[in-house]
């Protein structure tokens, strides 16, 4: 249910910072339109037939690219404004190149060679059977109804009460515990498996394996919330909004060596790290916090790029034609540390990617021509506004413009992406601006050709 919940939580801040979008379609645009997406293959061929003419300059080293450390100016719109306060955050490196990646299938052996560490020690498993405490936990949530953004209330919804009909009767049948089975009858295969090990010490750890992600749990069935979450009422439970959370008893830094440790063991490499928050577990039947300490969340960072934290944001100017966007997602680690050790990890959408790159080095727009490429990019995808619907109360606050990477789909290859370095910058209605629990709306362009691009967003990490 934790999923499903998740889902609906953020289907519901999707809307709330999609307006623009579903505006679009119905109002005028500027006269210049935006241009989505480029023959990237006929500019990178223009860049090497350009870098093939010109004389080696041996003496010269390769430069990191150049850009101000911040961007501050007032966007003057129709009918609102952007105040750009942005941080500009590059990676230190020399070269850019494009790189060809494809999905990775995990196979049943490929899981269990990973996760070796994992079956050291135990001497019994549980094959998953869903117990009554878990449709309880979805039937808590089936009650409550669905959040309803316009009314910021939860209400009921179709079908409601045969859902809830239909989870009673699954808690009238369900067992209160799973069955137990000694390790050496363990066999897995085939994918996806969700099982439980058992230690000596009678401790256990949960995994859910998919051909496309790994989830370790040694957190029961408790909810991971981020801090962030915390700051405002919680009607179902009764618990009053927090500014943060006082009984994490692990450092920032004791958290990371602890996950590192992690990423070792599980073979886990090339990811750098994005962000790293408080957090909890908690469980929602008990009403209580079962345990306090950091999420972290990494990336991967091949050849250097700075990987992006896609999370935190919604694509407000998300274009309608599914070809648009990269057949596969953005590769994503995240781990809950406590003072225990690592509590849960979530390892999906593992990348394979071509050992030579597509591009050795991408030449990309200086920053000048970038800055205007957001200028007309924001006017673009808010000229929806307008006097019919001066929304004032509509102006956004841009907090940083990173220069990471972004997917986009391969020429005449459907099961491939290719690897391009991007822009993303990060923006809130003002009036939003501190409020940690309402996700950013972005900007994003390629910064080869400065075309947009749209970084994939995942709606149901556990």
């Amino acid at each position: 249910m934790e999923k499903k919940y998740l889902q609906k939580l953020w289907i519901a801040l999707s809307v709330l910072v999609s307006i623009p979008f579903g505006a679009v379609a119905c109002q005028p645009t500027p006269a210049e339109e935006i241009v989505i997406q480029k023959d990237l293959d006929a500019v990178l061929d223009e860049q090497a037939q350009q870098a093939a003419q010109e004389p080696e300059v041996s003496a010269t080293p390769a430069q990191p690219y150049e850009a101000p450390e911040r961007w501050e100016e007032e966007l003057e719109l129709p009918y609102l404004t952007f105040h750009i306060q942005a941080d500009v955050i590059t990676p230190e490196i020399t070269q850019y190149p494009v790189l060809c990646v494809k999905s990775r299938t995990l196979t049943p052996e490929d899981v269990l060679k990973r996760l070796a560490p994992l079956f050291d020690g135990a001497v019994s498993y549980f094959p998953d059977v869903r117990v009554r405490a878990e449709y309880e936990l979805e039937l808590m949530y089936a009650r409550r109804g669905i959040w309803n953004p316009e009314t910021e209330e939860y209400e009921p919804y179709p079908g409601q009460a045969d859902e809830i009909a239909a989870l009673e009767q699954l808690i009238a049948e369900a067992p209160d515990k799973m069955t137990e089975h000694s390790i050496s009858e363990f066999s897995l295969p085939v994918l996806p498996a969700r099982f439980h090990l058992k230690y000596a010490d009678g401790s256990r750890v949960e995994l859910a394996l998919t051909s496309h992600s790994l989830w370790i749990n040694y957190g029961g069935d408790a909810l991971l919330q981020p801090e962030c979450w915390l700051h405002e009422d919680n009607e179902m439970t009764g618990e009053k909004g927090i500014d943060q959370l006082q009984n994490v008893k692990i450092s920032e830094t004791e958290a990371l060596e602890a996950a590192e440790e992690a990423m070792e063991r599980y073979g886990l490499r090339n990811l750098g790290l994005i962000s790293a928050e408080r957090g909890r577990l908690y469980d929602s039947p008990a009403r209580q916090t079962v345990s306090e300490g950091w999420i972290l969340t990494w990336g991967r960072n091949d050849c250097g790029y700075l990987p992006f934290d896609l999370g935190t944001c919604s694509d407000s100017g998300g274009d309608p034609n599914i070809e648009y966007f990269a057949p596969i997602a953005t590769e994503e680690l995240k781990i809950y540390v406590d003072e225990t050790g690592v509590r849960r990890l979530s390892w999906e959408d593992p990348w394979e990617i071509a050992e030579e790159p597509y591009a050795e080095n991408a030449t990309l727009l200086p920053f000048d021509a970038i800055q205007e490429r957001v200028r007309k990019q924001l006017k673009y995808e808010w000229s929806w506004v307008d006097s019919i619907n001066p929304y004032s109360s509509l102006d956004q606050n841009m907090r940083d413009l990173t220069l990471t990477y972004c997917l986009v789909p391969k020429k005449d290859d459907l099961g491939a992406a290719l690897l391009v370095p991007a822009w993303i910058g990060r923006y809130k209605n003002i009036a939003d601006a501190d409020r940690p629990n309402v996700v950013y709306k972005t900007v994003a362009l390629n910064a080869i050709d400065g075309t947009r691009v749209s970084p994939m967003q995942r709606w149901d990490s556990p």
